[in-house]
């Protein structure tokens, strides 16, 4: 029905469906009339107000015109990406680095992290 975008992209959708539905809270609109106003279908303006669906630029652009801010108002203060998945990524890709040496250059690396280790706790 909908596209399900990578979960990067969660808070992008949700900071975005959350000005959406600030401004139209604001200016006393429905999901309908703002749809309808805006020249949009109704299911996928629904998708993008309840955060299930990241707007395409050119249906930002008519959301933002419907609304009466510039396009960039949705873009303004995002949220930073979790830490936590900066440092999964990290590690996935030492990891994949690791898995490219041969064994003794691991076994080697994993006995100079060892070595590391136990001098940082002394």
């Amino acid at each position: 029905m909908f596209k399900n975008n990578s979960s990067l992209s969660a808070p992008l959708r949700q900071s975005i469906a959350a000005k959406i539905r600030d401004l139209m809270r604001q200016q006393g609109l429905t999901t309908e009339t703002a749809a309808l106003n805006m020249g949009l279908e109704y299911s996928n303006f629904y998708y993008i107000v309840t955060g299930k669906k990241t707007p395409r630029l050119e249906t930002l652009i008519k959301i933002a015109n419907g609304l009466n801010v510039r396009p960039e108002h949705f873009l303004n203060d995002l949220p930073q990406p979790n830490s936590a998945a900066k440092i999964s990524s990290l590690k996935f890709n030492i990891l994949k680095e690791i898995d490219k040496l041969k064994l003794p250059e691991q076994a080697f690396l994993l006995n100079v992290l060892k070595l590391r280790n136990v001098k940082s706790k002394i």
